[in-house]
């Protein structure tokens, strides 16, 4: 704490902050500074934050492995799916969409439905010069429609490798190709890496990534990255990076209409628990887009004339939704002035996601 500086209305001072810390290698290390008002005023309380920065000293360095386990899950190719099994945990992968539908750990299930493309956002009032081409594109309603999972040979012993060629089709015909490698050990870690290849390049999208849905009892959720509010690619210097608890009720910022809300940039992990604290932790090499929400997008809304126009008409899903995203559109400001500067822009173009999946089990 630095007390009583001698500093007028426009001044600076240089300030030498001496610590003994040492630094541990492959960690990430933030300075948070922070102004406060040193006595009451008529217009803020002692202890009101004036201003704030965070300070990088050392950047992420995420790092994409899993162990090599000293035993081998078991595999097994039964009619459209392919099953991996380990002491603990069962992974499901449906051939027909080329991906994980299901992974159980013990007895919980945790994931019930595939982890998929997915493009697609809740308009803003921001998107408005691009609701209506992303209608026309049909991204609301993306399938698969071609896929070759397959049981690969793996060059790490002890590991299930499998791997897919899936051919995304939007309902106005728009295609995205796909590549999903998923390698799994003994104690139901998946890494899972993705590539998306748009054919049509340099089309505006709302976002790219991946989606799955977990039942609703594990909604006790915290993550590492900027928060606790909402930030964008646009709109995140506000948010200092840390770990923030998510509540997915008080998530949903009070829009008159509803929209696209709950976006945190900057995510190094997110762990998704039940309240015996049993659950997953997806963490990532690089730095990802998440949002979770009791709701689905394409629920609230057919067409930009078709679409829930007012919060108490949201239709709750009583799952929680989860994006893993390489990149959300940023937000601009097109409801009243300048789009989204072009720096920021999403574009489609060849795209790559990777992160892991592991268990938490609560320790007997």
């Amino acid at each position: 704490m630095i007390r009583n500086p001698i500093l007028n209305p426009g001044d600076s001072i240089m300030v030498n902050i001496l610590y003994g810390y040492k630094f541990v290698p492959d960690r990430e290390y933030h300075l948070n500074l922070s102004a406060t008002l040193k006595d009451s005023t008529l217009w803020a309380k002692k202890g009101y934050e004036i201003t704030a920065e965070q300070l990088c000293l050392r950047p992420y360095r995420g790092k994409n492995f899993i162990y090599p386990t000293t035993f081998k899950p078991d595999v097994h190719d039964i009619n459209d799916s392919i099953v991996v099994t380990g002491k603990k945990f069962t992974a499901i992968f449906q051939k027909s969409c080329g991906t994980l539908c299901n992974y159980k750990v013990g007895s919980k299930t945790i994931i019930d439905k595939p982890l998929r493309l997915n493009l697609f956002r809740l308009p803003t009032d921001n998107d408005k010069p691009h609701t209506q081409e992303w209608d026309e594109m049909g991204l609301r309603d993306i399938k698969p429609t071609y896929s070759n999972l397959a049981i690969v040979e793996s060059s790490e012993a002890n590991i299930i490798k499998l791997e897919a060629n899936t051919i995304y089709t939007t309902s106005a015909g728009k295609v995205f190709n796909t590549r999903m490698i998923f390698n799994i050990n003994g104690d139901g870690e998946i890494l899972v890496h993705s590539e998306i290849d748009p054919v049509d390049k340099g089309v505006i999208i709302p976002r790219i990534g991946l989606r799955t849905e977990l039942p609703y009892p594990f909604n006790k959720i915290r993550y590492y990255g900027r928060g606790p509010t909402d930030s964008y690619a646009d709109r995140k210097e506000n948010c200092s990076v840390g770990i923030y608890n998510l509540d997915l009720k008080g998530n949903i910022p009070d829009y008159v209409l509803p929209q696209e809300c709950g976006n945190k940039e900057g995510v190094r992990w997110i762990e998704l628990l039940d309240d015996s604290g049993e659950g997953i932790l997806i963490s990532n090499p690089e730095l990802m887009a998440v949002s979770a929400a009791d709701y689905r997008a394409e629920d609230q809304y057919i067409d930009m004339n078709h679409r829930v126009m007012h919060p108490h008409e949201i239709m709750y899903a009583n799952k929680i939704i989860l994006n893993l995203d390489a990149a959300n559109r940023a937000l601009g400001n097109a409801s009243c002035g300048p789009d989204v500067l072009e720096n920021f822009e999403l574009k489609t173009s060849e795209t790559s996601l990777d992160f892991k999946i592991q268990p938490v089990i609560k320790r007997d």
